[in-house]
């Protein structure tokens, strides 16, 4: 494994347009398959390698990530998107999209009980309480989240996003700026 394995730049990533809050979304989701990258990278590189500096530094981006950005990203979704879709989707008669959204909500939780299991995990592994990375917690988590990335752009995006007007799509990103600040 190089030096490299684990950095977040090597997969690339184009700053969002702050005025539109789809790409504001699909950006988060650009970093959060980058984080899922890199804890599929950390098991064979602590086999091989151990808990080194490297794989202590990739822990420490993931734990920043899910623990910061994370919950701003669920709080885009859960205060602002899925309200203004729900809406949208009532004008439409669209009453598939209110079930895609409660899903969706429901996985919320089901991730932020994974990544509290898995951060436990980190830790140990961090602190040496943990010789190896476990491979089903890590897989588990990974699987979630790509599936409900999937749902969410393919579901709840693609139907809500050409039926909000400007004002709304506008009010939406500037929400989203402001939670960041």
């Amino acid at each position: 494994m190089t030096a490299s394995a684990f950095d977040p730049a090597a997969f690339g990533s184009d700053p969002p347009e702050f005025d539109d809050p789809f790409a504001i979304l699909q950006a988060c989701h650009g970093r959060i398959e980058r984080m899922l990258r890199t804890l599929e990278r950390l098991g064979p590189h602590v086999a091989a390698r151990g808990m080194d500096g490297e794989a202590r530094e990739a822990v420490a981006r993931v734990r920043r990530y899910f623990e910061l950005a994370g919950p701003d990203h669920h709080a885009d979704e859960e205060c602002d998107l899925f309200p203004a879709a729900r809406r949208a989707a009532e004008l439409a008669g669209d009453a598939a999209q209110h079930v895609a959204i409660d899903r969706l909500v429901q996985e919320h939780r089901e991730m932020e009980r994974g990544w509290a299991a898995l951060r436990t995990h980190l830790d140990a592994l961090s602190a040496g309480r943990a010789a190896a990375v476990d491979g089903a917690l890590v897989g588990g988590f990974v699987a979630l989240y790509r599936d409900h990335v999937a749902r969410e752009e393919g579901l709840v995006y693609a139907a809500a996003g050409p039926r909000l007007d400007a004002a709304c799509r506008e009010a939406l990103a500037a929400a989203m700026v402001a939670r960041r600040r």
